[in-house]
């Protein structure tokens, strides 16, 4: 584990961007002295946030007394926004700091269903 990098424990105000470029090198953090641990700790840095916006519509048809039909939609992530995760830890990979899979984009289900 290495040492707190002299930027801190804790960064903020980055944009996807930077998730994409790479949010520090690994030479920022400095290891520690041989034969101590570092003091990083585990869990420091956040992935970018996670915005998702899903959309349910339907409409039903009636056609007499006993025939009736519904008509369903489903979108998620409906405005297609990317949320990345998996932003890589280790300090010897070459995408360290790099986010390196994104969540699914945009999708839509159709349903009908008729009943009589």
């Amino acid at each position: 584990m290495p040492n707190v990098p002299s930027f801190g424990s804790h960064v903020s105000g980055k944009h996807k961007k930077d998730f994409l470029d790479g949010l520090f090198p690994a030479s920022a953090f400095p290891a520690p002295p041989l034969g101590m641990e570092g003091n990083l700790g585990r869990n420091t840095y956040d992935n970018e946030g996670y915005n998702n916006v899903n959309f349910t519509f339907g409409k039903f048809f009636s056609f007499g007394d006993r025939l009736k039909f519904e008509a369903r939609g489903e979108v998620f992530n409906l405005f297609n926004r990317s949320n990345l995760i998996s932003v890589q830890g280790d300090l010897s990979q070459g995408t360290f700091g790099k986010a390196t899979s994104q969540l699914p984009a945009r999708s839509l289900q159709l349903h009908l269903r008729a009943t009589f």
